[in-house]
């Protein structure tokens, strides 16, 4: 490989990366550093994007998107779909779709004096929305409920139905014809017909697969890998772009098919998505000149503002008409449209075919830079207000804090039971089936089964989980897990010798390990509460605090002995050691420090 190529490819890799862990402290979303980063590396010349051949880039980007999309299909459970909602996301999905796709036209035509042919086709690449902006945007303002299951599912559906749309589209105009609403409609049927039935069969492979193959922890990735790439290519060949349908319906079936073991499925794309989002964004913001950008300037800035105040809303209305939403859960949704990675690609795929191809077309040189500021103003807009929206609506959650426990051990029954002592809706989750029984037996609100494989909960019920198995390896993988339900911030496992198994917070204090506990607990350790009073808690030489329930009935975790934080009127649910002379090596709790 060419030195430059290598060092190019190494640039893209670190800004992807990079730009992703800035935003994640930064608390901004990723799509939006992302952009950015990408368009101002390519102005300052540390990467070239525009080097790589259309040919080579379009089944690359294809391969990338359809990926991104089966790992969103992941994470879309039927059981999320309640009430109105299957209904209201059918309509978004088509006559919402409808909507966007005219409005965007109209205003791709007189706004930003396109000719027709390339306003219904800008029209066709901006239906999309995407589970990369609209995912993390989910998890940022923990919505639950109704609203974010359809939100969800709109956000991840709708990716390949627009890709299909704007495809169709393009090789219409391509063709010289002019495309009409219902134009083509034959060929979209048959196009997702083809791209479901290839999504089904390789979802049934790989299930097979893993059921009954035997395969080794890699084994399951490489396959998974392998076979979402290839439905994805097969789709594509036997129909241009039925692969996006394909890999999204093929997440779908595997997340709800009951029984099916996807843990290792499921840490794959953590990774995977993470990666391939962030290298796609860089690569097609490092595709858009600075020319291009002011050559639109205020014209894209008006298009924007009719696809948020017109088009959105409208496309709202029409597809919660009649449904039992209240307005405020309208309203929400209304203001949930930013654009991502297949409206991307898809333009800067278009923008080259059309404008350098054989038979150039005026004006298609602008379709990359448009929804580049389309993207930028969207993501930049929803992910600035939408938060505050939620809030000012009266959506987000309020009330206690709803907390899930790992581990219906003895002690973790007894933690259970003195937070619900304070009315705190609490959770279990048992691994072993008689821990499960004498969770009922102390009426304690308990299921069983495999976390790694099941759904731990369900829309609203989790705001906090702590996970306290006997298996450390275990916690991690279920804090990956936990993290398509739980706000990664919310979720906290035991300390561990191992410290590749630390994939959360840690819970309680470093030194406080499953074993200490357990044998601190098997020597007569109890759990008590204590009401802090004029002045700051502060722990006895024998207690392990693990909780501080505030005002509210809000629960906060302690992560560190020495610094609980708990003020007067606040509760202190503590770990009380039992000290007796025969033990006299417990009578100091150990430091982080004796405990690693």
């Amino acid at each position: 490989m060419h030195p430059d190529i290598l060092s190019e490819l190494a640039i893209i890799l670190v800004l992807a990366v990079g730009a992703q862990i800035v935003a994640a402290r930064l608390r901004v979303p990723s799509i939006l550093l992302l952009l950015l980063v990408g368009f101002g590396a390519a102005q300052l010349a540390l990467i070239d994007p525009g080097a790589i051949d259309s040919d080579i880039l379009l089944p690359l980007v294809s391969l990338a998107v359809g990926l991104i999309l089966f790992e969103g299909g992941l994470t879309l459970d039927l059981r999320d779909l309640r009430e109105d909602a299957p209904n209201v996301v059918t309509r978004l999905l088509t006559v919402g779709v409808l909507a966007t796709w005219l409005i965007g036209a109209v205003a791709g035509h007189y706004v930003l004096d396109l000719r027709w042919s390339l306003s219904f086709l800008l029209g066709a690449v901006l239906v999309v929305t995407g589970p990369t902006v609209v995912l993390p945007l989910l998890k940022h303002m923990h919505l639950g409920g109704r609203v974010e299951s359809i939100l969800r599912w709109e956000g991840i559906v709708v990716d390949p139905i627009g890709a299909l749309l704007a495809v169709l589209v393009f090789q219409a105009v391509r063709a010289g014809q002019r495309p009409t609403i219902f134009e083509g409609l034959g060929d979209f049927l048959v196009n997702t017909g083809i791209g479901a039935v290839v999504g089904v069969v390789a979802a049934g492979v790989l299930i097979l697969l893993i059921r009954r193959a035997s395969l080794g922890d890699n084994q399951e990735i490489a396959a998974t890998l392998a076979l979402v790439v290839a439905a994805v290519a097969a789709a594509d060949w036997l129909a241009n772009e039925s692969g996006l349908v394909a890999a999204t319906l093929m997440g779908i079936v595997i997340a709800n098919v009951q029984g099916s073991e996807v843990r290792h499925i499921r840490v794959f794309k953590e990774n995977v998505g993470l990666l391939l989002t962030g290298v796609l964004f860089i690569v097609l913001a490092g595709r858009v000149e600075w020319d291009d950008i002011e050559s639109v300037g205020v014209e894209a800035i008006l298009f924007v503002v009719v696809l948020v105040l017109v088009a959105r809303p409208l496309a709202t209305v029409v597809s919660t008409w009649g449904s039992s939403l209240e307005w405020r859960e309208r309203a929400l949704i209304g203001w949930m449209a930013p654009r991502g990675i297949v409206a991307a690609a898809t333009a800067s795929i278009f923008a080259v075919e059309l404008a350098e191809g054989e038979d150039p077309i005026a004006g298609a040189e602008i379709l990359a830079p448009v929804t580049f500021v389309v993207i930028v103003g969207t993501v930049a807009l929803y992910g600035l207000t939408a938060g505050w929206l939620a809030q000012a609506l009266g959506l987000l959650h309020k009330g206690p804090t709803r907390v899930l426990i790992a581990g219906a051990h003895g002690w973790g029954r007894s933690i259970a039971a003195e937070l619900r002592r304070h009315d705190i809706p609490v959770k279990m989750w048992a691994t072993r089936p008689e821990n499960e029984q004498l969770a009922r037996q102390a009426k304690l609100d308990v299921r069983g089964g495999d976390l790694l494989q099941d759904r731990p909960v369900e829309g609203e019920e989790a705001d906090l989980a702590v996970l306290m198995t006997d298996n450390s390896e275990f916690n991690g993988l279920a804090a990956l897990h936990l993290r398509e339900y739980v706000h990664p911030d919310k979720i906290f496992q035991l300390g561990s010798k191992t410290a590749g198994s630390q994939r959360a917070t840690v819970a309680f204090d470093p030194a406080m390990t499953f074993d200490r506990l357990d044998g601190w607990f098997s020597s007569g350790a109890t759990i008590k509460s204590q009401q802090v009073g004029g002045d700051e808690y502060a722990a006895g030489p024998d207690d392990v605090p693990l909780f501080v329930v505030q005002p509210g009935r809000a629960v906060r975790v302690v992560t560190k002995r020495g610094e609980v934080d708990a003020k007067p009127g606040q509760v202190v649910i503590a770990l009380e050691r039992a000290v007796t002379s025969a033990a006299p090596e417990a009578e100091t709790v150990p430091t982080a420090e004796e405990g690693k």
